[in-house]
């Protein structure tokens, strides 16, 4: 299972506590975040293997994973990084894996800004109770044919 920009590890910490046989890697660009990352996962007691490099060119091979996450990426990439970190994610997992997405737009006005700064209070602080509703999972077929 790979984490997609994973960021300071958090989704990647929560997936292994939930399924601790599962294999997690996680994929950051900023050497900071993944500095965090490390220590969080220590201090958490997982095994997470953390890797830099960037979201749009991953050091991975095609169709290895089973799953893939990217929690709260998107926003922060320009549009052309967008593209190409969205042709990396359906590269990387296996015929018939999953690719979970889940992120915010822009606000476009200020009770929109309010109602994502609430939204991703809540996500972040309970994200393994309302990812199963807020996350549709897709196949690798269905996601190409949208």
């Amino acid at each position: 299972m790979l984490d997609h920009g994973c960021g300071t590890a958090a989704l990647a910490i929560l997936i292994k506590k939930a399924q601790p046989g599962a294999d997690v890697i996680g994929i950051d660009g900023d050497r900071k975040s993944l500095d965090a990352a490390l220590a969080k996962t220590r201090k958490q007691g997982v095994n997470i293997p953390l890797f830099d490099a960037m979201v749009f060119d991953l050091p991975c091979r095609d169709n290895y994973f089973d799953r893939v996450f990217a929690g709260m990426l998107f926003h922060h990439l320009t549009t052309k990084d967008k593209i190409l970190a969205a042709e990396e994610m359906y590269r990387i997992p296996k015929p018939g894996g999953e690719l979970h997405v889940a992120d915010f737009g822009r606000p476009q006005n200020a009770l929109m800004a309010c109602i994502a700064r609430i939204m991703r209070h809540v996500i972040l602080k309970r994200w393994s109770t309302i990812s199963r509703g807020f996350c549709r999972a897709l196949s690798t077929q269905q996601i190409l044919s949208i």
